[in-house]
């Protein structure tokens, strides 16, 4: 019992960030004005996981330094 609630906690976790990151995304092509790109992410699946890895992986490292 207490096993699924600490997994359901991370799954919960892992919920929150995916959506984090993907709101900060949204937000960055806005403020750049990158309109095509965020109509892009919008639409197209592959691309929007691609694009939120790139993304992911640059908050992770301004974050570290």
């Amino acid at each position: 019992m207490a096993e699924e609630k600490k997994e359901l906690n991370e799954m919960e976790l892992l919920e929150q960030n995916i959506i984090k990151n993907y709101n900060e995304l949204l937000k960055t092509l806005l403020e750049e004005g990158d309109m095509d790109t965020l109509e892009q992410v919008i639409t197209d699946d592959a691309y929007r996981y691609k694009l939120m890895d790139m993304h992911t992986r640059k908050l992770r490292s301004e974050h570290e330094l």
